[in-house]
């Protein structure tokens, strides 16, 4: 590619000059005729566009190569131009094939390994830098591409380091165990002494020291480099703890000192002498014991996710050789007693995310079967066993807003004396909320800060205790948060966390964070964080345009009802009303707040109307004031004019009208950040130090939390520090977004409760709350849960089964839809909303059909047959349009019900009046039967005597 696309500029510089010529010539010709002159020019022209048709597909190629982002205006760019942006692309290639020489030329040098290991180490930091380079390129990859590099020096001088002479090496060792033995790193935490004696599987302990004296030379001891300060040393020993231990000078330092002396250059030259006999039968010894040798272990789990970063230093798995430099022969014979084979090297990763995908996958048996248990139990001990687990095994699996659900039945359904091992709910809300907040002025951000602020005592409580499970997932309920939101509350609540042994690690990390997020800006972190492409750019700058001008057309009117905002225009308004108004103080107070708030959203909105995308500092500024100025109080407004003025309007609609009026203004700098141009005057220093900060002790954090798992081996501290993990790796796609992200931001409410959503039958109103009561609500959730997970798809089907299609078009407001599957789900509910209102209909009709059945058989009366076709006139008067059907089928089936029960309650009267009269006629036919008279109490009372005749009449009726 290097060679391919200098020749093509070339000749297409060379057709463009030809072009040129022969557009110059045609001129006059061209004036004269009206018409080309030959062929010739569209034969230049021809070529001229093919030669840049191919430079161009050249250069696409090359930047794809280089994952260097191609230009936003691909077409519009000079030849000269896309030249510039094809000598980056040159440059990023060039700078990887040179790392990826230097590696191997470094894995076949000689010098000691604390060195190589050092250097393979920044080796692969640079390798990472070049997995995804930034524009413009830095000076580091420059200079490494052009061979200037600091690191490209000391690589060459360590290649060229020639294995020392062995009467010139004086060290200090070991009498009875040599100093090379320190190139075999200690066992780690948990593994079995033995592991260390399978790597070589030799039966001899001493051929084995010979072995590793003769492959691994010791070497003089490495000066550290004078560009190194104490405090970049002592940052890197925090960060690599482990790679101190191979500085010691003895590794067996709990042996008896007094086995440690210092050699003479003889007796060591002696002892090498020995090795290197001992060695010539080394190979032979390995060939022997490779049939009968035991599979070699793993320095960890089968299952561990960090195991490459948890390796030894000296350990080298991109190669796929062991320790030491062995012949490739006996390296092949080794490794095919391996049960795997070798894992693959990961350096610091790029994207992260894989080590948190590589997790154990969502198991739902495990929540199936507990939410079984809990639904099942006879007592609330087992109750609130049942369901904690349940809570924990949610977070664990990353179900926040379900584990937020079951949290709060459990806290609203137990005794207050029973103890409950299981997070809060504002716990929950915190980590759902930090987990998905985008901009620091957004709803979600206020809400965050809210809860944070309210359970701040709380939350100060559990930090104390370190060790504790919801310690850290208090911790993973921040982190994200702090960077995203700014909040102080939740930087203070960090700085809470006491530095213990085992977490020196996630002190610093968390300690990093909250330091980041007392000094850095919310709205700058908004522009920096999700800046979308500069594709879309202009099409949501039209929308949120579009959008800003049919919002201030309406909510100006309900602010203030004229638009002049001057003290002197109200007392002019009061002077030309009649004598019998007063301008009383509050009524005036309310107007002049209300003028300066309009004034402010005006000057907030003007860029957006005059499309100003250059100019933020004016929107800054007014956000930031809106935001600390119009704060909620309970059910009240408060609005801050002056340090000594404070106003207080009843209600939260001013509140809400500033709020959207904030989120435009938050909307509109994320494109205003990404306008052509200015990216590197809006992002800060700071966030820039604190992504190289993030991205070096990332790595160092998943070893330590890994010890931690060793450490607290239960269901709770493993779901807490999954939840770190998890949350570690959002803040790494805030750097490294693998995604355009989208603007626009859900409801706080909605983010806590749509999961509710999934089931049938549990409705949310127009702000996303929840009207079921925590008793009935934990017996429907738990019966989800025991069904297995649910997508949002089959969610939507099972709203439209159940005639919900007010929960289904609530569906269709969730961020989880792409636009075209959410229009083709809007019309299949468009469509069985339309059968269900032909249905109701039908029943109506039907309904009206036994009113006037009833009334004619005089069941009912006129009265009561009014009042029932009144009601469902009621009803059917806003069939049409409403989209709670369900309710609207319930009241038509009450008021069939009503209307049965009362034909029931008729023709149970007239059933009695039957039943007793053809009781007397029985009564009469047995008397005649037996030949005697009915008594007195069984005939009707009547005055005059009966003839038989008339008796005879009776019976026959």
């Amino acid at each position: 590619m290097n060679s391919a696309l200098i020749p093509d500029f070339d000749q297409l510089q060379q057709a463009a000059r030809k072009l040129s010529r022969v557009l110059l010539d045609a001129v006059p010709l061209l004036a004269e005729q009206g018409r080309f002159p030959d062929d010739q020019l569209l034969h230049e022209i021809r070529e001229y566009d093919r030669q840049e048709k191919h430079f161009r597909q050249v250069l696409g190629k090359l930047l794809r190569e280089s994952r260097l982002p191609i230009p936003g205006e691909w077409h519009k760019l000079s030849h000269r131009e896309l030249m510039l942006q094809g000598q980056t692309a040159l440059m990023v290639c060039q700078a990887r094939e040179l790392a990826e020489e230097y590696r191997a030329r470094l894995r076949q040098a000689q010098c000691s390994h604390e060195l190589k290991s050092e250097l393979l180490g920044e080796l692969r930091e640079f390798e990472s830098l070049l997995e995804s380079p930034p524009l413009p390129i830095t000076d580091e990859m420059i200079d490494f591409a052009t061979h200037h590099h600091p690191l490209q020096n000391r690589i060459e001088q360590a290649c060229a380091i020639p294995a020392p002479p062995p009467v010139e090496q004086k060290s200090v060792v070991v009498p009875e165990t040599p100093q090379v033995e320190t190139a075999i790193s200690a066992p780690t935490i948990g593994q079995k002494p033995q592991e260390d004696a399978l790597i070589f599987t030799i039966e001899d302990a001493r051929n084995r020291a010979g072995e590793r004296a003769d492959l691994e030379q010791p070497a003089p001891p490495e000066t550290p480099p004078e560009t190194d300060s104490v405090s970049v040393i002592a940052e890197e020993a925090l960060i690599e703890p482990s790679v101190l231990d191979e500085d010691l000078i003895f590794d067996d330092f709990k042996s008896d000192p007094a086995e440690k002396r210092i050699l003479t250059a003889s007796e060591l030259n002696q002892r090498l002498d020995q090795f290197q006999e001992e060695l010539l039968h080394q190979n032979e010894s390995l060939r022997e014991t490779r049939e009968t040798a035991p599979p070699v272990e793993t320095f960890l789990p089968a299952d561990s996710v960090f195991e490459e970063l948890e390796s030894s230093p000296e350990a080298e798995p991109a190669s796929g050789r062991l320790r030491g430099h062995l012949p490739s022969e006996i390296e092949q014979q080794i490794a095919s007693v391996f049960e795997k084979p070798p894992v693959s090297p990961v350096p610091l990763p790029a994207e992260p995310s894989r080590y948190v995908e590589s997790l154990a996958e969502v198991d739902f048996s495990q929540i199936q079967e507990l939410a079984q248990k809990a639904d099942g139990a006879q007592n609330r001990f087992d109750r609130v066993s049942y369901l904690s687990r349940l809570i924990w095994e949610l977070i664990a699996q990353g179900e926040y807003q379900w584990a937020y659900q079951v949290s709060r039945c459990l806290y609203a359904n137990v005794d207050n004396d029973l103890h409950i091992p299981a997070p809060a709910p504002w716990l929950l809300q915190l980590l759902i909320l930090g987990d998905q907040v985008k901009f620091s002025s957004g709803r979600v951000s206020r809400e965050f800060q809210t809860i944070a602020e309210q359970h701040r005592k709380e939350a100060m409580q559990l930090a104390e205790a370190v060790d504790t499970p919801e310690a850290f997932l208090l911790r993973a309920s921040l982190m994200r948060g702090a960077i995203t939101t700014a909040s102080s509350v939740a930087a203070d609540i960090l700085r809470t966390y006491v530095i213990q042994p085992n977490q020196t690690q996630l002190y610093n990390y968390c300690s990093r964070i909250a330091s980041f997020s007392s000094r850095a800006s919310g709205l700058k972190l908004d522009q920096y964080f999700y800046r979308p492409g500069a594709a879309s750019i202009e099409s949501e700058a039209r929308s949120i345009r579009s959008q800003v001008t049919s919002w201030k057309t309406n909510v100006f009117d309900k602010i203030l009802t004229y638009r002049v905002a001057i003290p002197l225009f109200s007392r002019a308004y009061w002077s030309v009303q009649p004598a019998a108004a007063v301008a009383l103080p509050n009524v005036m107070t309310l107007w002049r707040t209300r003028q300066i708030l309009q004034s402010h959203i005006a000057r907030l909105l003007q860029p957006i109307l005059e499309n100003r995308l250059t100019q933020s500092s004016l929107m800054e500024t007014e956000l930031r004031r809106l935001s600390q100025s119009v704060i909620l109080s309970g059910a009240d407004t408060l609005i801050v004019i002056s340090e000594n003025d404070t106003v207080r309007l009843p209600g939260r609609t001013i509140y809400n009208h500033v709020q959207q009026a904030i989120e435009f203004g938050s909307h509109w700098l994320v494109l205003a950040a990404s306008f052509p141009g200015i990216e590197s005057v809006l992002v800060p220093q700071e966030i820039n130090e604190l992504r190289d900060e993030i991205d070096r002790r990332q790595s160092a954090v998943f070893q330590e939390m890994k010890s931690l798992e060793k450490t607290h081996p239960n269901h709770a501290h493993r779901a807490a520090l999954t939840a770190c993990r998890r949350n570690m790796d959002r803040i790494h796609q805030l750097f490294h977004p693998t995604e355009e992200p989208r603007i626009g931001e859900q409801d706080p409410t909605c983010l806590m409760n749509a999961e509710l959503l999934k089931i049938p039958g549990i409705p949310l109103d127009d702000d996303w709350n929840c009207p079921v009561t925590p008793g009935t609500l934990e017996h429907q959730i738990l019966g989800f849960l025991s069904n297995g997970p649910r997508s949002w798809d089959q969610a939507f089907e099972d709203q439209l089964e159940s005639g919900s299609y007010r929960s289904a078009r609530s569906l269709l407001r969730l961020d989880v839809w792409t636009d075209a599957r959410r229009n083709e789900l809007q019309e299949a509910l468009e469509d069985s909303r339309t059968l269900s209102v032909e249905s109701l209909q039908q029943l109506a009709q039907r309904i009206r059909a036994q009113i006037q059945e009833s009334k004619q058989i005089e069941m009912i009366s006129s009265k009561e047959a009014s009042e029932y076709s009144a009601q469902i006139d009621e009803v059917e008067a806003h069939m049409s349009g409403e989209y709670r059907l369900d309710q609207i089928r319930g009241e038509l089936t009450h008021i069939r019900q009503m209307l049965d029960n009362r034909r029931g309650q008729e023709l149970k009267k007239i059933q009695e009046r039957l039943s007793r009269l053809s009781g007397f006629d029985l009564n009469v036919a047995t008397h005649q039967e037996a030949g005697s008279t009915p008594s007195v109490a069984s005939l009707p009372k009547s005055s005059e005597e009966e003839t038989p005749e008339e008796d005879d009449w009776a019976l026959e009726v």
